[in-house]
């Protein structure tokens, strides 16, 4: 919702057509012993995937990238 709200707002300002849009996340949660409480470990808990953050495992490297540019469309 607030991308298309950020896209709505450069098209009625004339300036899609100069700007590059860059969406991307965050991987995963950090994993630090004694951080947490153990309530809250289980909601950073995505079993069955594995890993964490720096991981090569399914926690460690999905995270999506969308870019908006006019010369995409």
């Amino acid at each position: 919702r607030q991308i298309g709200r950020l896209l709505h707002q450069l098209e009625k300002n004339n300036q899609i057509d100069n700007t590059v849009v860059i969406f991307l996340t965050d991987n995963g949660p950090q994993f630090m012993y004694g951080f947490l409480t153990e309530a809250e470990d289980m909601q950073r808990n995505h079993l069955p995937q594995r890993g964490h953050k720096g991981h090569v495992w399914e926690m460690g490297v999905k995270s999506p990238l969308f870019v908006s540019a006019p010369w995409f469309t």
